[in-house]
């Protein structure tokens, strides 16, 4: 059985909510990383959606990483991934983005 895996928007939507529980502490990356015992280029990854820069793949965290962002954050985890449905406002490039008319 394969393993799924979550789509670009999900990803993105992820780093969404990283950036801003770490902004709303008014932390660097470097101490949020620090805190959650992870390097700050896997943290810039994340809060960019992303779990490669070369390839651009979507962010797919190990729920270790999710749990230790979340305790570095102050957040329930489910704050960062639940519900993974995509709020297309905050993408307005999307074809679904309310401002696309489609």
């Amino acid at each position: 059985m394969s393993q799924p895996h979550p789509t670009p928007q999900q990803a993105r939507l992820l780093g969404v909510r990283l950036r801003a529980a770490r902004s709303e502490l008014g932390w660097s990356q470097e101490k949020v990383a620090l805190q959650a015992g992870i390097s700050l280029q896997h943290l810039s990854l994340l809060e960019r959606g992303l779990s490669d820069g070369r390839t651009r793949s979507p962010a797919n965290p190990r729920l270790g990483v999710l749990l230790n962002l979340a305790g570095a954050l102050s957040v329930d985890i489910g704050h960062l991934i639940e519900p993974l449905q995509v709020d297309y406002s905050i993408f307005p490039e999307h074809p679904e983005h309310p401002g696309q008319g489609a």
